[in-house]
C-alpha cells in the first residue's frame, strides 16, 4: 500500500523518496507527541502550583471533591471521614501502634476510601499524605517510584487542613525514627526498640559497636538508649535475649496466660452475640494516658499557658474517669458462653500456647518466624532487676497472631471474631 498526493506532490511508491517521507512522517508525530507531553505537564505543574485538584477518580479520604459554578473542581472537608483521619494522626503520634489502629478502625466498621477494611498500609499512606495540612504533592515517587524520579513538589492547596501542622511534623518524625531502627534492627536483634530504658524511658535498639569486652576480649552487640543524652548502661544482647526469652517462656507457660487467651475469647465470643455490650475501651484509656502525658510535657516546656493546660488536662481526667467507671462496671458483669465452645476454646489455646513456645525457645529453627513472632506479640518489656532477668512485658494478642501461631486451617473457626488486647504482667 502507497500513499499518494498529487496536491502535494507525495508518492511513496518511489523506494527511495518512500523510505523519507515515512521516516520524515514519523519524526513529525514524534514531536508533536512530545509536545502534547509537555504542554499536558506544565498544565498540571500550573494546576498544582495553584493549589488545584486535578480531578480523576482518586480523593483523599477525608475530603469530597466538588465542582464550582466555572466548572473548576476543588475539595471540601467530609465532617465524618475527617473524625477517622484525625484518630489516624492523634492516636499515632501519642504511641498507639498500626496495628491497634487498624483493629480498633475495622472493629468499628469503618471503611477505607475504596470500601475496603483498613490495613496497615491504609493507615501508612494516610499518615504519609501531605494532604491533610493543606498541602498539595506533585510527582509522589511512592505511587510509581519508576516514572517520579525527581523530588516531589509540594505547594499550599486551596483546601482546608484537618490536622495541624504541628502533629503532622510529630508524626513524620516518628514515622523516619521507626523505619531507620527497623530496618537496621530486624533481624539482626529479637528485642530491639522493645526494651524501655529504666533510667529515662525512651526505647532501646541494637547497634553494633567496636568495643572490646574487657573480661572475654570479644566485641558484642549491645542494646543502647536511643536518647543519646541518657546515661543509661548499654545491655550486652546475648545475655539480654537469653533473659528476656526465659522471662516470656514462664509467663506464656503460665496458668494466668492461659486465662487471659480464654478470657479474651469469651468475651469476644460474648460481644458478638450481643451487640450493646462493649468491651474495647482499653486502647481508648491508653490513648487518654499517652495524650495526658503530652500535655503535662508541653506545659512543662514552656508551650501551653496555665489557663489552657489546665482546661485541657480537666477534660482529660473527666474522660479517663469515665471510661475506668465503665472498665469497673464490665469487669464486674458476669460472662457465660455455652459449655461446647468453652471447650473448643480450652484445646485451642493449648495448641497456642505449645506452638507459641517451640516458636520462642527454638534457635535452630526458623529463625524468620520467631523474630517476627516475638516483634509481634511484644509491645514492651522492661528490665525490673537486670541481674535476676526479672522484666516486666506487655504482651499484644490479636486474631492473627492466634491464627498464625495455631494455623490456617483454624481460621474459619473464628471467622466471625477480631479478638485483641494486651497482656501485662504483674510479677
Amino acid at each position: 500500500m502507497h500513499y499518494v498526493s498529487l496536491k502535494d506532490g507525495i508518492d511513496t511508491s518511489n523506494p527511495t523518496l518512500g523510505k523519507i517521507l515515512v521516516t520524515v512522517f514519523g519524526l513529525v508525530s514524534e514531536l508533536e507527541l512530545e509536545n502534547i507531553k509537555i504542554r499536558t505537564t506544565e498544565s498540571r505543574l500550573k494546576r498544582y502550583r495553584e493549589g488545584k485538584s486535578l480531578g480523576g477518580v482518586y480523593v483523599s479520604l477525608g475530603y469530597k471533591r466538588l465542582t464550582d459554578e466555572k466548572g473548576e473542581t476543588y475539595f471540601e472537608i467530609d465532617k465524618d471521614e475527617a473524625k477517622i483521619i484525625k484518630y489516624i494522626f492523634e492516636s499515632y503520634a501519642y504511641g498507639m501502634s498500626k496495628k491497634n489502629i487498624v483493629n480498633n478502625l475495622n472493629e468499628k466498621g469503618y471503611k477505607t476510601r475504596a470500601n475496603n477494611a483498613f490495613k496497615q498500609s491504609s493507615i501508612d499512606r494516610i499518615l504519609k499524605n501531605p494532604v491533610y495540612i493543606g498541602k498539595i504533592r506533585y510527582n509522589n515517587p511512592e505511587r510509581n517510584k519508576r516514572r517520579n524520579k525527581d523530588a516531589p513538589i509540594l505547594v499550599d492547596g486551596l483546601h482546608d487542613a484537618i490536622i495541624s501542622k504541628d502533629l503532622w511534623e510529630r508524626v513524620q518524625k516518628k514515622i523516619i525514627r521507626y523505619k531507620i531502627t527497623r530496618k537496621r534492627n530486624f533481624e539482626e536483634y529479637l528485642f530491639s526498640s522493645k526494651i524501655i530504658c529504666s533510667k529515662c524511658g525512651s526505647k532501646m535498639y541494637g547497634k553494633r559497636t567496636g568495643m572490646v569486652n574487657k573480661k572475654d576480649k570479644r566485641r558484642h552487640k549491645y542494646y543502647k538508649c536511643f536518647n543519646q543524652k541518657c546515661s543509661a548502661k548499654a545491655l550486652r544482647v546475648d545475655l539480654t535475649d537469653n533473659m528476656l526469652l526465659s522471662a516470656l517462656l514462664k509467663i506464656i507457660d503460665s496458668k494466668k496466660f492461659n486465662i487471659f487467651i480464654k478470657d479474651m475469647l469469651v468475651k469476644e465470643t460474648y460481644k458478638a452475640n450481643n451487640e450493646d455490650y462493649d468491651i474495647d475501651i482499653n486502647n481508648e484509656i491508653d490513648t487518654l494516658k499517652a495524650r495526658k502525658n503530652n500535655l503535662i510535657e508541653q506545659y512543662a516546656y514552656g508551650l501551653m499557658d496555665e489557663v489552657l493546660y489546665s482546661e485541657a488536662i480537666a477534660i482529660v481526667n473527666d474522660k479517663l474517669d469515665e471510661l475506668r467507671n465503665k472498665e469497673k462496671l464490665l469487669k464486674d458483669l458476669e460472662i457465660k458462653i455455652d459449655k461446647a465452645t468453652e471447650s473448643k476454646y480450652d484445646k485451642d489455646i493449648i495448641t497456642f500456647i505449645s506452638n507459641l513456645k517451640k516458636i520462642i525457645s527454638d534457635s535452630k529453627g526458623n529463625k524468620k518466624l520467631q523474630i517476627e513472632i516475638i516483634n509481634e506479640i511484644i509491645n514492651t518489656v522492661a528490665f525490673k532487676d537486670v541481674s535476676t532477668g526479672k522484666a516486666k512485658f506487655e504482651l499484644y494478642i490479636d486474631k492473627d497472631i492466634f491464627l498464625k501461631v495455631i494455623g490456617d486451617s483454624y481460621e474459619g473457626k473464628y471467622k466471625e471474631l477480631n479478638f485483641q488486647d494486651v497482656y501485662r504482667n504483674v510479677d
